[in-house]
Order: C-alpha cells, then sequence, then structure tokens
C-alpha cells in the first residue's frame, strides 16, 4: 500500500510517497504543465518515462517532463517526495491524504 500526502513549503508544492513494499506503483499518469522533481528519500524505485525505465536510489533527484506518461514503482519499501515546478497542479488540495492499493 502507498501512503501519500501532500507536501507544501512556503511557494514549494509536492506529493509525499511512502511505499509499504517492493511492487507498489503508482497509476500512470501525467501532467498538464510541469516540470517534476522526484527526490528518492529512502529505499529504491524504478522511474518510468514512457518505454524508459530509470532506477532511482535514496539520496537521488531526477527532474522530467512532466507531461510524459510516468509512473513510480518500489523496488523495496521506499519514500519519496514529488515537487512541482509551478506550485499545486489545480486538481490538487494543500490537504491531500490518502492511501493507493490495499494492505
Amino acid at each position: 500500500m502507498i501512503v501519500y500526502r501532500a507536501y507544501r513549503f512556503g511557494g514549494i508544492y509536492g506529493m509525499r510517497y511512502h511505499f509499504g513494499r517492493a511492487g507498489d506503483a503508482l497509476p500512470v499518469h501525467s501532467h498538464a504543465r510541469d516540470t517534476h522533481n522526484l527526490i528518492c528519500l529512502q529505499g529504491a524505485v524504478w522511474l518510468r518515462l514512457g518505454a524508459r525505465r530509470l532506477r532511482v536510489n535514496a539520496g537521488e533527484i531526477h527532474e522530467f517532463d512532466g507531461l510524459i506518461e510516468h509512473t513510480v514503482e518500489a523496488l523495496e519499501p521506499a519514500e519519496t517526495l514529488h515537487l512541482y515546478e509551478h506550485g499545486r497542479p489545480a486538481d490538487f488540495q494543500d490537504d491531500f491524504i490518502g492511501t493507493i492499493g490495499k494492505d
């Protein structure tokens, strides 16, 4: 199961995800307009950008065009922080918190 929570610091907005186990993955998605930063805080994840697959380890940052369909899949229990260049996307709320998947 993935637990997510909105992250905000001044004008910086993002989402923090905790992946409970290997194989937990975000649904494939894209963003209307944004450069996206993925910061791996703990563990390791696959970042899939279209047909490309990149391993991102704890302490690494990867920047990419959010218009590209993408997903993040945990290789082990992991935590990531996703920051958006243009602040909060219109369809996001400051107090987003929730889960994806099952225990």
